[in-house]
């Protein structure tokens, strides 16, 4: 759910790159009508552009096609709010999961890879507070490892941000 501030922020960046509708007839529903403001292929490149979220003509005409709820070709605002409300939700989640990541990378060299260590030390915190389940976990160094050729590939000393963001965006 967008908040009232991100409405009018999307409003104003909508406004700026949208021009009249090419299509015939009057809109229904989240569409727009004949001459009502829509952005079509090029206008969401640029928007996606300026914003950094898609850069190809044919990522671009995917996000337009996944968008576009009457099949014209282009969106109105109702659209894009709901494109955007999507893309909002994946950069605060990267944005988490990079913070979360940093946060694990406790041995000093911010090297961008958690090894062994940092992972079991991180899985063994990981309990309800005053439980002490957290110190009760019956965790080998084998079984981090395994984690580890699990999620970044076999031969792997340790799991890098991109593996790291994979395997927790898998689990939502």
């Amino acid at each position: 759910m967008l908040t009232a501030q991100q409405v009018e922020g999307l409003r104003a960046v909508f406004g700026v790159f949208a021009v009249p509708s090419a299509a015939a007839g009057a809109g229904a529903g989240a569409g727009a009508g004949a001459g009502e403001p829509t952005l079509g292929l090029p206008q969401l490149q640029s928007v996606l552009h300026a914003l950094g979220l898609a850069s190809t003509e044919s990522e671009v005409f995917e996000v337009l096609s996944r968008a576009d709820t009457q099949g014209r070709g282009e969106i109105g605002f109702a659209d894009f709010a709901n494109l955007m409300a999507g893309e909002l939700k994946d950069t605060v989640i990267d944005a988490d999961l990079a913070e979360a990541f940093a946060a694990i990378d406790k041995d000093g060299d911010k090297n961008g890879t958690l090894q062994a260590a940092e992972i079991e030390q991180e899985i063994r915190s990981v309990a309800p507070e005053g439980t002490g389940a957290g110190t009760d976990v019956a965790l080998t160094r084998a079984d981090v490892e395994g984690l580890i050729a699990e999620v970044a590939g076999p031969g792997a000393t340790g799991v890098a941000l991109d593996a790291f963001t994979a395997m927790m965006k898998a689990s939502l």
